[in-house]
């Protein structure tokens, strides 16, 4: 459990008095693998260092012409931990690719649950920015999304991604989602068409009258559930002193193929997926255009628990 890194670093504070294992599906700060790293915390899914910079090299394979780039990010860890990769990834991507220098303007900065960001959107029109790293995620997403719409600033961009907010953005905007926008995903299941496990998850989803488009959260939920299957049957027993060993280092399958719970920091090795949105004329009123699967390995980041992440020079 646990979806917003903040709680879950006031969970792992607990989780040893209370000898339990906390695995998260979903938060994604850097400091719970790196500077607030706890023995009984694991993570089962992607974290900013590996899904922004994978993003970062993905928008820079696709918006080569894209030389000036505005950001907009939550004032908390989680923004932080995103203008952090970004700020290493995306000019270094745009120089091995294209042997070009890209300008990074000013983040703007907000608080979560805002609901007007028009002032905004106003200052990242004036900097005629070509791209956009949106750090949002949920309702604040979809509302940022809406009004960058109705003034215009989504057709004045050739492309932008976000650090994960799935669906979410294209459910609530229907025709009104943008052209250009590439959502992060947890788990795409659309991207693992040949994986058993995650046609059973999908086909399970669709029975129950969950809806037609089971997102990352129920992806990785699955894959919390088959990390600890996986190590109870090998013969671990349900304790933390049990758990934790037997989850270290282990690789386990999951509707995303092979995940690496690395022993030194557990964090999850997988792949990042990103899916590009658009209206569509049909039941949803958008549709899946294009998607990535990429690779998280090199942008994981070496594991270094109770020290802030270190970028490779």
């Amino acid at each position: 459990g646990g979806l917003v890194s903040g709680v879950v670093l006031a969970l792992n504070g607990i989780m040893a008095e209370l000898d339990s294992v906390l695995i998260s599906a979903a938060a994604h700060g850097n400091n719970l693998t790196h500077e607030d790293f706890r023995p009984n915390y694991f993570r089962v899914t992607d974290y900013s260092a590996m899904r922004v910079g994978a993003g970062s090299h993905l928008v820079a394979q696709r918006y080569p012409t894209a030389k000036v780039w505005g950001s907009i990010a939550p004032d908390a860890e989680i923004g932080r931990s995103v203008m952090e990769v970004v700020n290493h990834y995306l000019p270094r991507a745009y120089n091995e690719l294209h042997k070009t220098k890209v300008e990074l303007t000013e983040t703007l900065w907000t608080k979560f649950g805002a609901t007007d960001f028009r002032n905004e959107i106003a200052r990242l029109l004036s900097q005629k920015v070509d791209g956009l790293i949106v750090g949002l995620g949920g309702a604040d997403e979809t509302t940022f999304l809406q009004q960058a719409g109705q003034l215009g600033l989504t057709t004045k961009i050739q492309g932008f991604f976000t650090s994960g907010s799935e669906f979410l953005g294209a459910i609530a905007l229907k025709n009104r989602t943008p052209r250009n926008y590439w959502s992060g995903f947890h788990w795409y299941y659309g991207a693992y068409p040949d994986n058993p496990i995650a046609k059973k998850v999908v086909e399970t989803f669709r029975a129950k009258g969950y809806g037609k488009h089971p997102d990352g959260f129920v992806g990785m939920t699955h894959s919390a559930v088959s990390a600890v299957a996986a190590a109870l049957s090998k013969g671990a027993g349900a304790t933390s002193k049990e758990l934790i060993p037997a989850l270290e280092g282990m690789t386990f399958d999951s509707v995303k193929g092979p995940i690496t719970l690395r022993k030194e920091d557990h964090q999850a090795i997988s792949d990042v997926n990103y899916a590009l949105l658009g209206p569509a004329n049909n039941e949803d009123g958008w549709e899946v255009v294009d998607f990535a699967r990429v690779n998280g390995a090199p942008f994981a980041g070496a594991p270094t628990p109770g020290q802030p992440l270190k970028f490779a020079s």
